[in-house]
């Protein structure tokens, strides 16, 4: 199966099974030592789709790049996820490794930029998930 049919499937599996918790604009980048590699493309800036399945939150991202279309899709646990900056429009959320020690020098950075209530929800998933 293409990539992209597994992706589309994945994303049509969670619609008929999974919580949809919003749509908001964001992008997905893996930080090691001073690099920043985009997962999610933050230029142009796409339209993340977020769903909850068990203890995960899951992103797919759909955008065009020139005349290309690209995606992506991550699925991350929720106990890995810490809410590092909540400002008025924007939501930053760091995803560490289970082994993380003092000198681990890598993560997953989200940047997102949801409505309110999108955000509200996003935050009681991952709040429910530390109780």
């Amino acid at each position: 199966m293409e990539k992209s049919s597994e992706i589309l499937s994945l994303y049509l599996d969670m619609l008929s099974g999974g919580l949809y918790l919003g749509s908001v604009k964001g992008s997905i980048s893996v930080v090691v030592e001073d690099k920043e590699v985009p997962v999610i493309s933050p230029t142009p800036q796409p339209m993340l789709d977020i769903f909850c399945n068990e203890d995960s939150l899951i992103f797919f991202g759909f955008w065009k790049h020139g005349k290309e279309a690209e995606y992506g899709y991550v699925k991350i646990p929720l106990k890995r996820i810490e809410v590092i900056e909540e400002a008025n429009e924007e939501l930053i959320l760091y995803v560490f490794s289970e082994k993380r020690t003092q000198d681990s020098i890598g993560f997953v950075r989200i940047d997102l930029y949801p409505e309110p209530v999108v955000k509200e929800k996003i935050l009681e998933v991952i709040e429910f998930e530390r109780t």
